[in-house]
Parts: C-alpha cells; sequence; structure tokens
C-alpha cells in the first residue's frame, strides 16, 4: 500500500465564506440566486417526516462532520482510502486542461469530449495529487465507485443511521479534481455527502425541463440526459428560455462534512471547486417496483409509439395517460370488484 508523504498545511473545515470572490465572479447566473434551505444536526426523524415530504432540496449542514475521512489533508484521505482499496480497477474519465472540467459531447455531438478507461485506484489517487502541481492540469474523474465493492469495511466508517430502513439503496464514491457535470436528473432520492473538497450544487425542479434544452435521450455520458447548456458559460441566444430556468434554481455551497438531499427527479449540476474533491452519495428508492421498472423506458417506448402520430391520436392517448397514469388510483378502481382490477390493482415486485 503506497504512503503519500503528508503535505504540509491541513484543510480546515468552514461553513462559512464558502464561495470565495474568484468564484463568485466566474459568471453570473450564480449571483443573487436562491438559496437552498439549511437544516442542522438532522435526526432520522426530522429528514424522514419534515424534509423528505417537502419534495425540496436541503442541505443538512455538518451531517457527516464527525467522518474519520473528513477534514483531512489530501494526502491522508488517500492514505486512508488506501487502506480499505482491493486493489481493483474503477472506470474513470479524462480530458485535457482545454475542456475546463466540463465533461460534455464534442463538437460534433458524435462524441464525447474525454476518454474512459479502466486505472488502477492508486494510479487516480497519485496522478490526482500530480496535477495539484500544475497551473492548468487535465482533468480526472473516478465514479461512480461502488463502496461495497472496492472499499469493503469502509462503510463502517461513513454511517448514516438515517437510511438504515431503507433495503434498495446504493453508496457510490466520486474522485476528481475540479470538474463540472451537467445539469441531469436521478430516478432515485439522493443524499451527496461532500467527504473532501467544496461542491456547489444548481438545483433546479423537474418542471424547468423545457428551459434546460435536454440532449439526447439515447446517447448520454452517464446514463442520463443531460442539459446542454454551459452553466458556467451560457449562451442565451442559443437557449434563450435558460433565463427563466435561472429564476426557479436554487444553488447550495458545500463544505467537507456537508450534505445534500436532492429529491427524485430534481435536476442538478454539479461543480467540484478544489483541486481534489471527493463525494460520497446514497441514491435509495421506497417503491415497491424499484428494482423490476424504469420509467425511463416507458418514456423512451412512448416517444417511439406515441409521438409522431397525428395531433388528434396525440391528444387521446393524453387523455388515456391522464386517466390511468397521473389520477389518484382511489378513483380510477373504486367502481371494480376487487377480484377485476388485475393490473390496475396496486404494484408489486412480482406483478
Amino acid at each position: 500500500m503506497p504512503n503519500y508523504p503528508l503535505a504540509k498545511t491541513y484543510f480546515n473545515i468552514k461553513t462559512d465564506n464558502l464561495v470565495t470572490l474568484e468564484e463568485k465572479h466566474m459568471t453570473d447566473i450564480w449571483n443573487g440566486m436562491q438559496q437552498t434551505g439549511v437544516w442542522e444536526d438532522v435526526t432520522p426523524e426530522q429528514l424522514h417526516n419534515h424534509i423528505i415530504p417537502r419534495n425540496q432540496p436541503a442541505i443538512l449542514r455538518g451531517f457527516a462532520s464527525d467522518w474519520p475521512i473528513v477534514g483531512q489533508s489530501d494526502e491522508q484521505l488517500f492514505n486512508q482510502l488506501s487502506k480499505y482499496n482491493q486493489q481493483k480497477s474503477v472506470a474513470t474519465l479524462s480530458g485535457g486542461a482545454e475542456m475546463q472540467g466540463r465533461f460534455f459531447f464534442d463538437k460534433d455531438f458524435r462524441s464525447f469530449n474525454f476518454e474512459s478507461k479502466n486505472m488502477p485506484l492508486e494510479t487516480v489517487f497519485q496522478q490526482l495529487l500530480d496535477y495539484r502541481k500544475q497551473k492548468n492540469p487535465p482533468h480526472l474523474y473516478a465514479a461512480p465507485i461502488n463502496v461495497a465493492d472496492v472499499f469493503p469495511g469502509l462503510s463502517s466508517q461513513i454511517p448514516v443511521p438515517h437510511l438504515e430502513h431503507i433495503k434498495n439503496k446504493a453508496g457510490s464514491l466520486w474522485i476528481g479534481n475540479r470538474t463540472k457535470i451537467a445539469a441531469h436528473w436521478d430516478q432515485q432520492d439522493n443524499i451527496a455527502v461532500v467527504v473532501h473538497g467544496k461542491r456547489r450544487f444548481t438545483l433546479l425542479p423537474p418542471e424547468q425541463i423545457s428551459n434546460l434544452y435536454i440532449g439526447p435521450l439515447d446517447a448520454t455520458i452517464a446514463g442520463r440526459p443531460i442539459s446542454m447548456v454551459d452553466f458556467n458559460n451560457p449562451d442565451f441566444q442559443q437557449h434563450p428560455k435558460f433565463r427563466d430556468a435561472i429564476k426557479e434554481a436554487q444553488m447550495a455551497v458545500l463544505a467537507p462534512g456537508d450534505a445534500l438531499y436532492i429529491p427524485s427527479m430534481w435536476f442538478h449540476h454539479v461543480e467540484s471547486l478544489e483541486d481534489i474533491g471527493v463525494l460520497y452519495n446514497i441514491w435509495w428508492r421506497e417503491s415497491s417496483t424499484a428494482k423490476t421498472e424504469n420509467p425511463f423506458h416507458t418514456l423512451v417506448r412512448s416517444l417511439m409509439s406515441i409521438s409522431h402520430m397525428p395531433q388528434p391520436e396525440r391528444q387521446a392517448w393524453k387523455a388515456l395517460y391522464d386517466h390511468f397514469i397521473f389520477q389518484e388510483k382511489s378513483n380510477l378502481i373504486s367502481h371494480l370488484p376487487e377480484e377485476s382490477r388485475g393490473v390496475l390493482k396496486h404494484m408489486t415486485p412480482q406483478l
């Protein structure tokens, strides 16, 4: 196991003045943007009974400030993670300095502006440490790293008792330098915990989809369609409706030990603001069909089968979808005997 030399200065956790003057003026979309609400000393009861039911993002200040891997220097952190590493290779994305950390499509939209390859985790650590010495370093991102697979034993050091009762959950680490991940949605609920470095999240409700200029559905960077808008350098001539999205956006800047609750389907743009950043996140779904159905597949099938129909037929199918999918089930099946409800009754993973 490598032993990375410790730096002379150590990272101190701060929860105030999280955005420097330089960072603030990188662009103007964050100036005056609504701040995500902050909760402190959140208990499991508060999370499940007060925060999640609001269906709004929430900063959970100091959520993981007592984790042993939080608040260490770059070298200390990688030394700690190396103790749990099973010497496995991990999926990485890498690109030159010219991409400015924005993992995206190439100009022709036929390929991407980065290279994907597997890399030993210790190599990732060493490259990130070396990149700190360069004025304009390449960009490297190892993610998502399944903690149970690559870091067995680490889970006991990063406890999240708030989610102990959840069965359908998965924990991952995201390790890189100054990276920008385009706005996208996740089907699952999400708690993202900043382990190292600062991170800025820009959050938008699902209703803003028409103002975000979504890219291809079947050619994606990491499995989710993304916004074509460059949040750091928006082109308002090409994407004029993005101005309306900004009005509804929220900003959350997190320090190590802070966490962010992101409701299912909320768009989030994520930017790592320091030379080395590490994020731990837990996705989960409590739906009875969590492991059997993916609504995105239904969306794509509907797009292929319905969107090109004549307007009267599309309106008819819209009426059917409104009736069968988006109404309360009690109004939908109350007139039917129990034994005659078939697929209209409550779905289960076995149905």
